[in-house]
């Protein structure tokens, strides 16, 4: 049989193994992000990046490290390994993503499979081998003109392929456009979040590829957590950067924005920023990136397309061979092939041992971890993880939540991405990725909205599902009054789910009377609408204020009124006068009290509660801040950003406002830092976001 038949035989194959694998990719695909990234904590003075060097597991595993070294074990680990016939097939995946965030379009794929040796891919054929070269010299020739960087890497000269043709015979490194290929983004227009082209106007690229290195995960700040992936996604002339004169092969915007999109929990955006250029990956670290993106983001199938591209190129490295081997078995099962003796087929003999967690998944169908805690998946790379989570290995039948608030972003976004998990404790999983900025409202409500009920009447609705119930009773009616009706209806069971479980409720809120709702209650609903960004109803407001004064929890009501008024900038009627405010605000903690006259210098725009006159003025007491222990940042951080400041650059008081406030929770903040940024947004415009990261510090003082 010559090589061209054997082409076509092998593409007919995949044909069919993209149609089987379309109904698993609509049953196993799950909007919202899909966050798991290596838990070690970052050095802020020296950027670590994570995912460029070594596929660590996610507790920091000695073997692992040896076993996914990037240039391959040291001679006394080395193994033999085959190289395996590459197959490639196409997913369509469903998402209830925002209009933001979009999924990868199935059409970015290659056309053509990819076999054992690189020199297989040539046909004999000598017309479409023609073809080919032909292609590979059009392309070069059409880009030879402005693709050339000063300073670029001359082994990065050589080829530029496309993602519609096959890359055979080419070297690890191939031609690329850095300015085209920096200026990707997903985030295009002020509708879905950008912050426009012009976000890196003035910037250093280098300093930017630092900040990005030191952006902290999401814990405490979820608005910052937000500015920071709308950041990374803007689509943004990268030529507008200066020291663009030397850029170093792999050392690139874009990979290191999927880099940190893995780093802090957004998978699916990761791979949607990858899955932007048509072009295949030049680098072998932008093509890791993009891979763990698309696997755990549970998008297997175009996953293992790329893996299969790429194995051409880096099949000697361990990294490649095991994500190789995962897709052997992933697509096999697709296909309906008997994988009993999978472990046995020589190439992938070495793979399970290195990995036992490997090992039991291809021989043993029945086989599942079942974690009882976060730190539970600390010991488990990305690749493992993603096989886990792609093949339903993981069970959560005895998880236990109970230290949720200081659990890290990407397990919760590990098992957020587990599809056969109790409705309870995913309304958890979610309600905490919101208050962190992982998740929008929106996303939440898209959740609701794809609950199969098993009966439209409300009354049926039992525990967790009264939730998607009332979401979807709200969505279908017409009349505006009932839509009212039926959200004060589901907020009176704020008591019974986390906050955050009502944040895509938030917009009727603020047209919510306090009457007859008991101080608990009343509460609650308060913190749902917070975490949205959602001033509460004049009536709840006027509750919390009465709380404060002469209710049992005082010091929580206060400060729940506060972080409300902070979202106005402390102008609505409801608010007290000065001398009560100073009698209010004098029986909280020290800590507590800088913080938030802090936050009043900067967002009292009325002057109701600063400098209004001599007598309700409020007072700082002096010399506070000196006998706090705050985690402080380095004053040239601070400096750096009064100079971005001043020169209004927007993108970079972003990263430099997130990693000024770091992962500290507030009653560690230091005050003045917080008041920076507020003010600093606020000269970039971004006022409204300067409100909630304030309204987020004050509602962050409660226990």
């Amino acid at each position: 049989m010559s090589r061209y038949r054997l082409t076509f035989l092998i593409m007919f194959i995949i044909a069919g193994l993209g149609i089987a694998a379309l109904a698993y990719a609509e049953d196993d695909r799950m909007a919202g992000p899909n966050p798991v990234s290596s838990g070690a904590q970052e050095d802020a003075t020296k950027p670590v990046i994570r995912y460029r060097d070594v596929d660590d597991r996610m507790g920091g595993s000695l073997k692992a490290k040896a076993a996914m070294r990037k240039d391959g074990p040291s001679e006394d680990e080395k193994k033999p390994v085959a190289s395996k016939k590459a197959e490639r097939t196409e997913s369509s995946s469903k998402s209830a993503s925002t209009a933001k965030k979009q999924p990868p379009q199935p059409e970015k794929k290659p056309d053509k499979a990819i076999n054992d040796d690189p020199e297989d891919v040539v046909a004999d054929d000598a017309s479409e081998s023609d073809a080919n070269n032909d292609k590979e010299d059009i392309a070069r020739k059409e880009t030879a003109e402005d693709n050339s960087t000063p300073g670029d890497d001359k082994s990065n000269d050589e080829h530029v392929v496309s993602r519609s043709e096959k890359p055979a015979r080419v070297p690890a490194i191939l031609k690329v456009n850095y300015s085209n290929l920096e200026s990707l983004g997903t985030l295009s227009g002020s509708s879905d979040g950008s912050l426009g082209i012009d976000l890196w106007d003035g910037s250093s690229r280098g300093q930017v590829l630092q900040l990005i290195n030191q952006i902290p995960s999401p814990r405490y700040y979820g608005v910052l957590q937000e500015l920071n992936q709308r950041a990374l996604l803007t689509r943004a002339d990268a030529t507008m950067m200066g020291s663009r004169g030397s850029i170093q092969a792999g050392e690139d915007l874009q990979t290191v924005r999927i880099e940190k999109l893995l780093d802090t929990g957004s998978y699916l955006q990761a791979s949607q920023l990858y899955m932007a250029d048509q072009a295949v990956a030049y680098h072998e670290r932008l093509a890791r990136a993009g891979v763990q993106s698309l696997f755990l983001s549970r998008q297997p199938t175009i996953a293992c397309l790329e893996t299969k591209t790429m194995m051409v190129r880096f099949e000697n490295q361990p990294f490649w061979n095991q994500a190789s081997v995962i897709c052997d078995f992933i697509l096999g099962k697709m296909a309906g092939h008997d994988m009993k003796d999978f472990n046995d087929r020589p190439e992938v003999k070495p793979i399970v041992k290195e990995s036992r967690v490997l090992g039991y998944v291809f021989d043993k169908p029945g086989y599942k971890i079942t974690p009882r805690a976060f730190d539970d998946l600390n010991d488990y790379t990305p690749l493992e993880i993603a096989l886990l989570m792609n093949d339903r290995r993981i069970s959560l039948n005895k998880f236990d939540t109970g230290n949720i608030r200081s659990a890290p972003s990407h397990t919760i976004g590990v098992l957020m991405m587990v599809p056969e998990t109790d409705g309870a404790l995913k309304i958890s999983l979610w309600s905490e990725a919101l208050r962190r900025g992982m998740i929008t409202p929106d996303e939440l409500g898209g959740f609701y909205q794809n609950v199969k009920l098993q009966s439209k009447d409300l009354r049926q609705a039992k525990g967790w599902l009264v939730l998607p119930a009332y979401y979807q009773a709200i969505g279908a009616a017409r009349d505006k009054d009932q839509k009212k009706k039926l959200a004060h209806e589901v907020l009176h069971f704020a008591d019974q789910f986390e906050e955050g479980a009502f944040a895509p409720f938030a917009s009727y809120i603020g047209t919510l009377s306090a009457d007859g709702m008991s101080d608990e209650l009343v509460q609650r609903i308060t913190r749902a609408g917070l975490l949205a960004g959602v001033p509460v109803s004049r009536s709840l407001e006027k509750r919390l204020w009465q709380q404060a004064e002469s209710g049992e929890q005082k010091q929580r009501s206060l400060v729940l009124a506060l972080s409300n008024a902070a979202l106005q900038n402390f102008s609505t009627e409801e608010m007290p006068k000065g001398a009560v405010f100073q009698e209010l605000t004098g029986k909280l903690p020290e800590t507590s009290k800088t913080l938030i006259f802090a936050v009043i210098e900067k967002l009292d725009i009325s002057g109701k509660l600063h400098n209004s006159d001599a007598n309700e003025a409020y007072e700082k007491p002096d010399g506070l801040t000196s006998t706090v222990d705050y985690v402080m940042p380095s004053s040239g951080l601070m400096e750096n950003l009064g100079t971005a400041l001043k020169e209004k650059r927007l993108g970079e008081v972003i990263l430099l406002s997130s990693i000024a406030i770091g992962d500290i929770p507030p009653s560690k903040l230091d005050p003045a830092v917080l008041a920076e940024v507020i003010d600093g947004l606020k000269t970039v415009g971004l006022t409204s976001e300067a409100r909630e990261l304030a309204s987020e510090a004050v509602l962050g003082l409660l226990k």
